[in-house]
């Protein structure tokens, strides 16, 4: 069941209240019960590969945690993992590793076609972190399967993230509350905000992006250039919209998922926009790969290595394509080459008297680490290699900002003034849209702030939002915007 669906409309608010409305020892059966169904709604077979998942990292745990044997806690260890990894491999790499060996054997090997499960990628990582914990401290073992299969099914965050530790959800389910007004409304602001990010800012610079990318030929630099820095704009508020929204209905629910996104729109340096992206999956790779692989313990090379290595691996978990692979060395060449010049930077600015504080000067590093994610972007966007490269030869081999260069990129964008000012005002309304889901202190939508004019302002905003999301969704149902969240091929 996809968060763009009036089928969720129902789903949610039934979910919602009913378990508020149960005893407490009843409420994770219900939950279950909900994600399961959340689940199957649209694919019921795969519902059977999530709960074989579920089960073989259970009893790996219970192995570990019983701590029979060092051996015996080492082989159930390499089983969560080989299973995991092996399910994600079968359904997810079959084809690629196949058209790999064809490409360099000449073989003619048939490609297998076989259909990617929603959300495999995120929920074997998340019960690979699991089953990796426990071997470190068996005393995590959760020894009741029920509130371990809703770890790993829990219908906010299991079909794209975030990415949780078991160590954030376990304790949560475990935990008897009482409904609030302060998560309530939280949560309904976050669910409000993530619609907004992705029905009324990505949905509408996606179809740009489309448009763009679907007309190579007729592209021009300038086409790219700006369809680089608003595929950035879209697959921020495509996927953070949906982390917004799964963190919001598990705010409903009294459960608090960890922040998926801190503003990386707004890095001045490539580590930070790293450190600010898809903060689950980040922190996954360097807790689970970078520091075993020795992370900068072992000099400077080995430490470079291992971040070109892990960022590889971070762009094929994005898809089974040499163009995600190409990306993920790409934002880790980056990140090494700012790593690298990062003292002789600060060095040289030290000297000038240059505030790499100052805000115009943030403003410049900001606008050109957004340049270089714009072009890494093209990667992750294009369908193949050779596209990729035509793509970036026009962008450096062809720029042009004399007036029919700019008139045929808007052209081929098929973008004119009111687009462009739609454009300003979803950027403009995102920035404030964040100002409202985490309030600064004394702020109208902080908390505390509850006058009659203050309650009043407020829902005006909330009616006056829901209109536009409202207006928007029927737009994109009507066909003229797409609705299915990026990641969700992931």
């Amino acid at each position: 069941m996809s968060f763009i669906s009036l089928a969720f409309l129902i789903f949610l608010p039934v979910t919602v209240v009913v378990h508020w409305l149960l005893p407490f020892k009843l409420r994770k059966y219900w939950l279950l019960a909900m994600s399961i169904f959340f689940y199957a709604w649209g694919e019921p077979f795969y519902v059977v590969l999530m709960i074989f998942s579920a089960v073989v990292d259970y009893c790996c745990g219970r192995v570990i945690g019983a701590k029979i044997s060092p051996r015996a806690s080492k082989l159930a260890l390499l089983a969560s993992i080989f299973v995991n990894l092996g399910l994600l491999s079968i359904f997810k790499y079959t084809d690629f590793l196949i058209g790999t060996v064809n490409a360099l054997a000449g073989t003619s090997i048939p490609l297998q076609h076989l259909p990617l499960p929603i959300g495999i990628s995120f929920y074997t990582f998340q019960t690979m972190s699991y089953t990796i914990d426990v071997y470190r401290d068996p005393s995590r073992s959760e020894k009741n399967f029920i509130t371990y299969a809703l770890y790993v099914s829990f219908f906010p965050q299991l079909v794209a993230g975030p990415i949780e530790r078991a160590s954030n959800l376990l304790h949560q389910f475990r935990e008897e509350k009482q409904a609030n007004a302060e998560d309530l409304v939280a949560g309904f602001r976050q669910i409000l905000f993530g619609f907004f990010k992705k029905v009324c800012v990505a949905d509408m610079v996606g179809s740009l992006v489309n448009t763009a990318f679907g007309n190579v030929a007729e592209g021009n630099g300038l086409t790219f250039w700006i369809a680089g820095m608003l595929f950035t704009v879209q697959i921020f508020c495509d996927f953070s919209g949906y982390s917004d929204i799964a963190t919001g209905c598990a705010r409903l629910l009294g459960i608090r998922l960890m922040k998926n996104f801190d503003r990386p729109l707004t890095a001045v340096s490539f580590r930070e926009y790293g450190r600010r992206w898809h903060i689950s999956l980040n922190s996954w790779f360097m807790e689970y790969v970078y520091i075993p692989l020795g992370g900068s313990r072992k000099g400077k090379f080995r430490k470079y290595l291992n971040i070109i290595i892990v960022f590889a691996l971070s762009g094929l978990w994005h898809g089974a394509n040499w163009t995600f692979v190409a990306w993920g060395l790409m934002i880790g060449l980056c990140t090494t080459v700012e790593d690298l010049l990062r003292p002789g930077f600060h060095r040289f600015c030290d000297s000038r008297h240059i505030d790499l504080e100052n805000p115009v000067i943030r403003r410049v590093r900001n606008a050109c680490v957004l340049l270089i994610v714009g072009v890494t972007s093209i990667f992750f966007r294009a369908p193949d290699i050779a596209t990729a490269g035509t793509i970036l030869g026009k962008m450096f081999g062809g720029l042009s900002l004399m007036p029919d260069s700019v008139n045929k990129a808007f052209s081929v964008l098929g973008i004119g003034v009111l687009g462009i000012a739609q454009i300003i005002l979803s950027l403009i309304l995102l920035s404030k849209g964040q100002e409202m889901v985490f309030p600064p202190e004394g702020t109208l939508f902080a908390r505390g702030q509850d006058g009659r004019t203050a309650q009043g302002v407020r829902l005006v905003i909330y009616a006056f939002l829901i209109l536009l999301v409202a207006v928007m969704w029927l737009m994109a149902a009507s066909g003229n915007l797409q609705s299915q969240f990026i990641y969700f091929q992931f």
